[in-house]
Protein backbone atom coordinates (compact mmCIF):
# COMPACT_ATOMS: atom_id res chain seq x y z
CA UNK A 1 0.00 0.00 0.00
CA UNK A 2 2.67 2.53 1.03
CA UNK A 3 4.90 1.51 -1.88
CA UNK A 4 2.05 2.00 -4.36
CA UNK A 5 1.27 5.43 -2.95
CA UNK A 6 4.92 6.44 -3.11
CA UNK A 7 5.20 5.32 -6.72
CA UNK A 8 2.00 7.15 -7.63
CA UNK A 9 3.24 10.40 -6.10
CA UNK A 10 6.65 10.05 -7.73
CA UNK A 11 5.11 9.49 -11.17
CA UNK A 12 2.67 12.35 -10.67
CA UNK A 13 5.46 14.77 -9.80
CA UNK A 14 7.60 13.59 -12.74
CA UNK A 15 4.73 14.32 -15.13
CA UNK A 16 4.16 17.71 -13.50
CA UNK A 17 7.83 18.70 -13.78
CA UNK A 18 8.02 17.47 -17.35
CA UNK A 19 4.95 19.50 -18.37
CA UNK A 20 6.29 22.61 -16.64
CA UNK A 21 9.62 22.31 -18.48
CA UNK A 22 8.05 22.33 -21.96
CA UNK A 23 7.83 25.50 -24.03
CA UNK A 24 4.03 25.18 -24.09
CA UNK A 25 3.83 23.82 -20.52
CA UNK A 26 2.19 20.64 -21.81
CA UNK A 27 3.42 17.10 -21.24
CA UNK A 28 4.38 15.60 -24.63
CA UNK A 29 2.86 12.18 -23.90
CA UNK A 30 -0.10 12.76 -21.60
CA UNK A 31 -1.15 16.07 -23.16
CA UNK A 32 -1.65 17.57 -19.69
CA UNK A 33 -0.92 21.24 -19.13
CA UNK A 34 0.93 21.86 -15.88
CA UNK A 35 -2.07 23.82 -14.57
CA UNK A 36 -4.10 20.60 -14.70
CA UNK A 37 -1.74 19.05 -12.15
CA UNK A 38 -1.22 21.80 -9.58
CA UNK A 39 -3.38 24.20 -7.59
CA UNK A 40 -2.40 27.58 -9.06
CA UNK A 41 -4.00 29.61 -6.28
CA UNK A 42 -1.88 27.79 -3.70
CA UNK A 43 1.29 28.52 -5.70
CA UNK A 44 0.55 32.23 -5.85
CA UNK A 45 -0.51 32.59 -2.22
CA UNK A 46 2.42 30.54 -0.93
CA UNK A 47 4.94 32.64 -2.83
CA UNK A 48 3.34 35.99 -2.00
CA UNK A 49 3.16 35.27 1.73
CA UNK A 50 6.82 34.28 1.88
CA UNK A 51 7.81 37.19 -0.35
CA UNK A 52 5.97 39.62 1.89
CA UNK A 53 7.76 38.30 4.97
CA UNK A 54 11.18 37.94 3.29
CA UNK A 55 11.30 34.41 4.69
CA UNK A 56 14.83 33.32 3.85
CA UNK A 57 14.10 29.62 4.42
CA UNK A 58 11.02 29.58 2.20
CA UNK A 59 10.56 27.61 -1.04
CA UNK A 60 13.73 25.57 -0.54
CA UNK A 61 14.48 24.45 3.06
CA UNK A 62 11.29 24.95 5.05
CA UNK A 63 9.06 24.09 2.13
CA UNK A 64 6.27 21.57 1.93
CA UNK A 65 3.85 20.37 -0.73
CA UNK A 66 0.85 18.13 -0.28
CA UNK A 67 -1.71 16.42 -2.48
CA UNK A 68 -5.26 15.49 -1.50
CA UNK A 69 -6.62 12.21 -2.77
CA UNK A 70 -8.01 12.82 -6.29
CA UNK A 71 -6.83 16.43 -6.07
CA UNK A 72 -4.03 18.51 -7.54
CA UNK A 73 -0.64 19.20 -6.01
CA UNK A 74 -0.80 22.06 -3.47
CA UNK A 75 2.02 24.31 -2.28
CA UNK A 76 2.22 24.50 1.49
CA UNK A 77 1.54 24.61 4.31
CA UNK A 78 3.70 27.63 5.03
CA UNK A 79 5.76 27.55 8.20
CA UNK A 80 9.06 28.47 9.87
CA UNK A 81 9.05 32.27 9.91
CA UNK A 82 11.68 32.77 12.62
CA UNK A 83 14.09 34.12 10.00
CA UNK A 84 11.88 36.71 8.38
CA UNK A 85 10.69 40.33 8.59
CA UNK A 86 14.00 41.71 9.96
CA UNK A 87 14.41 39.14 12.70
CA UNK A 88 17.19 39.36 15.23
CA UNK A 89 18.76 36.12 14.03
CA UNK A 90 19.53 36.48 10.32
CA UNK A 91 20.96 39.33 8.26
CA UNK A 92 19.36 38.09 5.04
CA UNK A 93 15.87 39.24 6.04
CA UNK A 94 16.89 42.81 6.85
CA UNK A 95 15.91 44.87 3.81
CA UNK A 96 12.23 45.53 3.01
CA UNK A 97 13.06 47.01 -0.40
CA UNK A 98 14.33 44.04 -2.40
CA UNK A 99 13.06 40.77 -3.83
CA UNK A 100 13.49 37.55 -1.89
CA UNK A 101 15.13 36.13 -5.01
CA UNK A 102 17.91 38.70 -4.62
CA UNK A 103 18.65 37.28 -1.17
CA UNK A 104 18.48 33.54 -1.75
CA UNK A 105 18.67 31.33 -4.83
CA UNK A 106 15.23 29.83 -5.13
CA UNK A 107 14.56 26.39 -6.67
CA UNK A 108 14.21 26.27 -10.43
CA UNK A 109 10.63 25.02 -10.27
CA UNK A 110 9.51 28.35 -8.80
CA UNK A 111 11.35 30.26 -11.51
CA UNK A 112 9.68 28.12 -14.14
CA UNK A 113 6.20 29.26 -13.12
CA UNK A 114 7.12 32.84 -14.03
CA UNK A 115 7.77 31.80 -17.62
CA UNK A 116 4.00 31.48 -17.94
CA UNK A 117 2.41 34.85 -18.71
CA UNK A 118 -0.90 33.71 -17.28
CA UNK A 119 0.79 32.81 -14.01
CA UNK A 120 2.56 36.17 -13.89
CA UNK A 121 -0.69 38.05 -14.29
CA UNK A 122 -2.39 35.89 -11.69
CA UNK A 123 0.49 36.69 -9.32
CA UNK A 124 0.02 40.45 -9.71
CA UNK A 125 -3.77 40.34 -9.61
CA UNK A 126 -3.66 38.35 -6.40
CA UNK A 127 -1.24 40.81 -4.78
CA UNK A 128 -3.65 43.63 -5.59
CA UNK A 129 -6.55 41.63 -4.16
CA UNK A 130 -4.70 40.77 -0.95
CA UNK A 131 -3.66 44.39 -0.44
CA UNK A 132 -7.34 45.26 -0.21
CA UNK A 133 -7.86 42.70 2.55
CA UNK A 134 -5.52 40.32 4.35
CA UNK A 135 -2.33 42.16 3.31
CA UNK A 136 -3.66 45.68 3.85
CA UNK A 137 -1.59 47.78 6.23
CA UNK A 138 -4.56 48.13 8.58
CA UNK A 139 -5.21 44.38 8.73
CA UNK A 140 -1.54 43.52 9.20
CA UNK A 141 -1.26 46.01 12.07
CA UNK A 142 -4.50 44.80 13.66
CA UNK A 143 -3.36 41.17 13.44
CA UNK A 144 -0.01 41.97 15.09
CA UNK A 145 -1.73 44.01 17.81
CA UNK A 146 -4.19 41.21 18.52
CA UNK A 147 -1.45 38.60 18.85
CA UNK A 148 0.73 40.94 20.90
CA UNK A 149 -2.11 41.58 23.31
CA UNK A 150 -2.65 37.85 23.76
CA UNK A 151 1.05 37.25 24.48
CA UNK A 152 1.33 40.23 26.80
CA UNK A 153 -1.66 39.42 29.00
CA UNK A 154 -0.85 38.38 32.56
CA UNK A 155 -2.60 35.42 34.14
CA UNK A 156 -2.89 36.30 37.86
CA UNK A 157 -5.13 33.31 38.57
CA UNK A 158 -2.38 30.93 37.51
CA UNK A 159 0.20 32.89 39.46
CA UNK A 160 2.58 33.20 36.51
CA UNK A 161 3.89 36.08 34.34
CA UNK A 162 2.78 36.56 30.78
CA UNK A 163 4.30 34.77 27.80
CA UNK A 164 6.51 37.72 26.89
CA UNK A 165 8.16 37.80 30.29
CA UNK A 166 8.62 34.02 30.31
CA UNK A 167 10.12 34.10 26.81
CA UNK A 168 12.83 36.65 27.60
CA UNK A 169 13.56 34.98 30.93
CA UNK A 170 14.12 31.66 29.19
CA UNK A 171 15.92 32.91 26.06
CA UNK A 172 18.35 35.42 27.49
CA UNK A 173 20.50 35.37 24.33
CA UNK A 174 17.94 37.32 22.27
CA UNK A 175 16.74 40.25 24.39
CA UNK A 176 14.76 43.16 22.91
CA UNK A 177 17.06 45.25 20.74
CA UNK A 178 18.06 48.89 20.79
CA UNK A 179 19.02 48.73 17.11
CA UNK A 180 18.67 46.33 14.21
CA UNK A 181 19.91 45.66 10.73
CA UNK A 182 17.24 47.98 9.36
CA UNK A 183 16.40 51.17 11.21
CA UNK A 184 12.72 51.97 11.56
CA UNK A 185 13.29 54.21 14.58
CA UNK A 186 11.12 51.97 16.77
CA UNK A 187 13.63 49.74 18.57
CA UNK A 188 14.20 50.94 22.12
CA UNK A 189 15.24 47.86 24.09
CA UNK A 190 11.67 46.84 24.91
CA UNK A 191 9.36 44.15 23.62
CA UNK A 192 6.81 46.79 22.61
CA UNK A 193 9.58 48.42 20.58
CA UNK A 194 10.10 45.10 18.76
CA UNK A 195 6.37 44.91 17.98
CA UNK A 196 6.34 48.50 16.66
CA UNK A 197 9.49 47.78 14.66
CA UNK A 198 7.93 44.78 12.92
CA UNK A 199 4.82 46.76 12.02
CA UNK A 200 6.93 49.63 10.63
CA UNK A 201 9.11 47.21 8.65
CA UNK A 202 6.05 45.60 7.09
CA UNK A 203 4.59 48.99 6.12
CA UNK A 204 7.81 49.74 4.25
CA UNK A 205 7.78 46.25 2.74
CA UNK A 206 4.25 46.49 1.37
CA UNK A 207 4.90 50.00 0.04
CA UNK A 208 7.95 48.80 -1.86
CA UNK A 209 6.13 45.79 -3.28
CA UNK A 210 3.29 48.07 -4.34
CA UNK A 211 5.81 50.23 -6.19
CA UNK A 212 6.86 47.22 -8.28
CA UNK A 213 3.43 47.18 -9.92
CA UNK A 214 1.52 49.95 -11.65
CA UNK A 215 -1.77 50.80 -10.05
CA UNK A 216 -4.88 48.86 -11.00
CA UNK A 217 -6.62 50.55 -13.94
CA UNK A 218 -9.71 52.54 -13.03
CA UNK A 219 -12.51 53.01 -15.55
CA UNK A 220 -14.42 56.28 -15.36
CA UNK A 221 -18.09 55.34 -15.77
CA UNK A 222 -19.05 58.85 -16.84
CA UNK A 223 -19.38 59.06 -20.62
CA UNK A 224 -20.56 61.63 -23.07
CA UNK A 225 -20.40 62.97 -26.61
CA UNK A 226 -17.39 64.86 -27.93
CA UNK A 227 -18.37 68.44 -28.71
CA UNK A 228 -16.63 71.25 -30.51
CA UNK A 229 -15.08 71.61 -33.95
CA UNK A 230 -11.51 70.55 -33.25
CA UNK A 231 -11.80 66.86 -34.11
CA UNK A 232 -9.34 67.37 -36.94
CA UNK A 233 -6.60 67.52 -34.30
CA UNK A 234 -7.65 64.17 -32.83
CA UNK A 235 -9.64 64.51 -29.63
CA UNK A 236 -8.73 62.09 -26.86
CA UNK A 237 -11.49 59.53 -26.38
CA UNK A 238 -9.85 57.65 -23.53
CA UNK A 239 -6.55 57.30 -21.81
CA UNK A 240 -5.47 53.90 -20.55
CA UNK A 241 -3.30 53.71 -17.47
CA UNK A 242 -2.73 50.01 -17.03
CA UNK A 243 0.03 47.49 -16.78
CA UNK A 244 0.48 43.79 -17.12
CA UNK A 245 3.80 43.27 -15.34
CA UNK A 246 6.52 44.80 -13.22
CA UNK A 247 10.19 45.80 -13.46
CA UNK A 248 12.46 42.78 -13.62
CA UNK A 249 13.93 41.57 -10.34
CA UNK A 250 17.03 39.42 -10.47
CA UNK A 251 16.16 35.93 -11.61
CA UNK A 252 12.42 36.39 -11.96
CA UNK A 253 11.55 37.71 -15.39
CA UNK A 254 8.41 39.54 -14.30
CA UNK A 255 8.33 41.73 -17.37
CA UNK A 256 5.31 42.67 -19.38
CA UNK A 257 3.59 45.17 -21.61
CA UNK A 258 2.91 48.54 -19.99
CA UNK A 259 0.07 50.62 -21.40
CA UNK A 260 0.55 53.66 -19.20
CA UNK A 261 -0.65 56.82 -20.84
CA UNK A 262 -1.86 55.20 -24.06
CA UNK A 263 -4.43 57.53 -25.63
CA UNK A 264 -7.23 56.57 -27.99
CA UNK A 265 -8.07 59.38 -30.39
CA UNK A 266 -10.83 60.08 -32.90
CA UNK A 267 -9.49 60.13 -36.41
CA UNK A 268 -9.81 63.48 -38.15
Amino acid sequence: QVSEQRNYLRDYIVVFYSALSQSDFTHPQTGQHYTELVDLDSLVDHYLLNELMMNVDALRLSAYWHKPREGNLIAGPSWDFDRSAESATDHRDIHPTTWYDNTEVIPSVWRSFFRDLEYRQRFIDRWTELRRGAFSDDNIAATIDRLAAELGNDNPAAGEPNAVTRNFTRWIGTPPRHSGGYDTGELNGSWKGEVAHQKAWLVERTAWLDSMFLETPVIDPVGGAITGSTVDTGDVLATINAVVMVPEPTGLALLGLALAGLSLRRRA
